[in-house]
């Protein structure tokens, strides 16, 4: 009786891994991109739906979210991927001030991951007043290394309701769709997502 393994034994053993390894690993990558931006996007849209909810829970001054590299100031831009605050804004000026108090604290994105908005009324902050709306709508969009395919949107409405959009179509084409086209119920409206 032979013990261990002979040389072709380990040589197959090794293919047979590598080959596992080979087709295992870029999905793994894929699995992890989609849980990457998933996570990244349902923590941003519950951070949009605090602020609103603080808004209207205060009942008098505004709540505003920008985007700031430090947690302890706003930045100016459209870098939202650095970090973003959340903070009682009694001067409704979208900028914190001395003695405005912060509500929350967003940690920058992960994986080079970007995040931009389109259309609000400024790109670097957002105010909910204190009945939860909004100065004008547009959206946050998420990106990673792989585009605007694959991109995912946070969409706000005059009313600071907020909702999540995706390149949905059964061909992505880089366009995250906002709305349903009321003209034609099988078509979408969207935006081209700037990654």
């Amino acid at each position: 009786m032979k013990n261990g393994f002979s040389l072709i034994e380990l040589m197959i053993a090794i293919s047979i891994l590598a080959i596992v390894v080979a087709v295992g690993v870029p999905s793994f990558t894929t699995t992890i991109q989609n849980n990457r931006l998933a996570s990244q996007t349902n923590g941003f849209i519950g951070a949009i739906n605090y602020a609103r909810s603080e808004a209207i829970k205060l009942g008098q001054n505004s709540v505003t979210v920008c985007e700031s590299t430090t947690g302890t100031s706003c930045s100016s831009g459209n870098n939202w991927e650095t970090g973003y605050v959340i903070f009682r804004d009694t001067d409704s000026d979208g900028s914190l001030d001395t003695g405005e108090q912060v509500l929350r604290v967003g940690e920058p994105l992960s994986g080079g991951n970007t995040l931009t908005t389109s259309g609000l009324a400024s790109s670097s902050a957002i105010t909910f007043d204190f009945r939860g709306m909004i100065a004008s709508q547009g959206s946050f969009t998420f990106c990673d290394d792989r585009g605007a395919q694959e991109a995912k949107a946070i969409v706000l409405n005059i009313s600071g309701q907020a909702r999540i959009a995706t390149d949905d179509e059964a061909t992505p084409d880089g366009i995250v769709n906002i709305e349903r086209d009321p003209n034609d119920a099988n078509a979408t409206i969207g935006q081209n997502a700037s990654c």
